[in-house]
């Protein structure tokens, strides 16, 4: 299954993410992946999820990194 065929999948198939994030729409796609509007649940707060390709692992670490400056 190619990349952006499990993304659609993922995105047809599965609202949550370990029974603590609800994914509730799609803000945006890329070729690195797609980025939803989401909900923590056990705190109600709004979330961004960002599912990336499996080939660009590298690319969420970098902005984790230099949002946490």
């Amino acid at each position: 299954m190619g990349n952006f065929k499990l993304l659609k999948y993922f995105e047809n198939n599965m609202n949550y993410i370990n029974n603590q994030y609800q994914l509730i729409k799609k803000l945006s796609a890329g070729s690195y992946g797609i980025v939803y509007e989401g909900e923590n649940i056990p705190n109600k707060t709004s979330v961004a999820i960002k599912i990336e390709k499996k080939d660009k692992p590298q690319t969420l670490e970098r902005e984790v990194s230099s949002l946490s400056r």
